[in-house]
């Protein structure tokens, strides 16, 4: 499982505009975390794509999406494991 988390932190951390991410099994405890999204999070992110797959109308996974001014947080599951990623909005 270790290597799993480490794969994905690698993975979107190196994608453009990401700022942050953050892992999370599917009970909240935080697998691994990178740039600014805070680690003590966990528990809000798990919680937040549990409950949407509560009100999923069909069985695919959902994902998240949360938009400020300035950042773009994107939450999905992932196998057993729970992504959160903080872009940098695009400026138009």
């Amino acid at each position: 499982m270790e290597n799993q988390f480490e794969n994905t932190i690698q993975k979107y951390s190196s994608m453009e505009n990401v700022k942050g991410i953050l892992v999370t099994d599917n009970n909240g405890l935080c697998l691994g975390s990178k740039g600014n999204i805070k680690s003590n999070s966990a528990a809000y992110v798990s919680s937040l794509i549990n409950r949407a797959t509560e009100i999923s109308l069909d069985s695919s996974k959902p994902i998240i999406s949360i938009d400020t001014d300035n950042t773009n947080f994107l939450i999905s599951s992932e196998n057993d494991i729970t992504v959160a990623l903080a872009k940098q909005k695009m400026n138009n």
